[in-house]
């Protein structure tokens, strides 16, 4: 192929040589016949590769493509990596390692850390804090030495209630249902929450308040630290109890 080139005023037949690009694949066109990349972010990259000894993948060569054509997201990309990702989380060891390092990280602070989030074995769950596994524990005892159905069936952060504030759309997940549990056995849910922030308090007003199967007392029981220390005083010694 030749092109218009101007130089130093007029215009010359120049050669233009149709190349593909050796990172991300894509066809370009180049005066230069030793040119081996498309762009200087190829080019980066191939530098980069050549110093570190890395052999660039097909599928990163693919994504690069993406990239340069101007498509960034690509829809059957993203599925793959679904999929993928899918596959690793149902590995339990995998889910286990990479939750623990979620809670450890800056982003959720100390109160995280402390929680201790992550797989219990004798529960055979995942749960966010060691207040939450304790309670669970509590309520598989009560399934075994009471006579009561009220504690049969429990589902953790199984229920989901939406509701407005501020102008939104928010939503809010209980920690527990017990499908059998409540005045006539219509369900009772709890929320486990050991503090709670004024916005904190605000939201769960306006969610119980727009959803009437919340009603405090009889609808949603929310374990605060005192009532939680009542709680480690009865059954602190009857079950695996984590401090």
């Amino acid at each position: 192929m030749e092109i218009l080139t101007k130089l130093s005023g007029t215009f010359q037949m120049r050669n233009n040589f149709l190349k593909k690009c050796s990172i991300c694949e894509k066809d370009f066109y180049t005066h230069n016949r030793n040119k081996k990349c498309c762009s200087q972010y190829c080019a980066n990259i191939s530098r980069s590769n050549k110093e570190n000894g890395k052999i660039v993948s097909l599928g990163t060569r693919e994504k690069l493509s993406f990239v340069q054509k101007g498509i960034p997201e690509k829809k059957w990309v993203r599925n793959k990596t679904s999929l993928l990702m899918k596959e690793k989380w149902q590995d339990k060891e995998y889910a286990f390692n990479q939750l623990n390092s979620i809670a450890k990280s800056k982003r959720f602070g100390g109160n995280a850390r402390r929680g201790k989030c992550g797989f219990r074995e004798d529960l055979q769950k995942f749960f966010r804090s060691r207040w939450e596994a304790n309670f669970a524990r509590i309520l598989n005892y009560n399934i075994e030495h009471s006579c009561l159905d009220d504690f049969k069936d429990w589902k953790y952060e199984s229920k989901t209630f939406s509701f407005i504030y501020e102008g939104r759309t928010r939503y809010y997940r209980s920690d527990f249902y017990l499908p059998h549990g409540g005045l006539f056995n219509n369900g009772l849910y709890f929320e486990i929450k050991g503090w709670m922030s004024e916005e904190d308090n605000n939201k769960l007003t306006a969610c119980i308040e727009q959803n009437p199967s919340l009603k405090l007392g009889t609808g949603l029981i929310i374990i605060d630290k005192k009532e939680y220390k009542k709680l480690a005083d009865i059954y602190r010694e009857k079950i695996l109890w984590e401090r």
